[in-house]
């Protein structure tokens, strides 16, 4: 799997707790969720991954690594796939499956 540069994924980091934490608490199907700062794009493998999602079926098998993982794999099945796009405060999320808007405001999230 191709790796991001650090200083993307530590950006990112910083804010895609708070969209986890809007969908677990205000969305009420199963989703995969890309979250990108303004500016960086959806890499081929992740619209890939996002794309089996909108057809229908994802599975995923999580690498063991010697951490603790909460369980070996996952299946998605009728899931909504998201990307969201974060600028400061202000995060746009679309739904790939058929490109409904929501608007969330991460100042809000706690």
């Amino acid at each position: 799997m191709q790796k991001l540069p650090i200083k993307y994924n530590r950006r990112e980091s910083k804010v895609d707790d708070k969209v986890l934490e809007w969908f677990i608490l205000n969305y009420k199907k199963s989703v995969a969720v890309e979250v990108k700062i303004k500016g960086n794009s959806v890499l081929t493998h992740q619209y890939a991954a996002l794309m089996k999602v909108v057809a229908g079926i994802f599975g995923f098998k999580i690498p063991d690594l010697g951490r603790r993982n909460p369980f070996d794999f996952f299946v998605l099945k009728d899931a909504d796939a998201f990307v969201c796009v974060v600028d400061g405060n202000d995060c746009t999320c679309t739904r790939l499956n058929d490109g409904h808007i929501l608007k969330i405001k991460l100042s809000t999230v706690r």
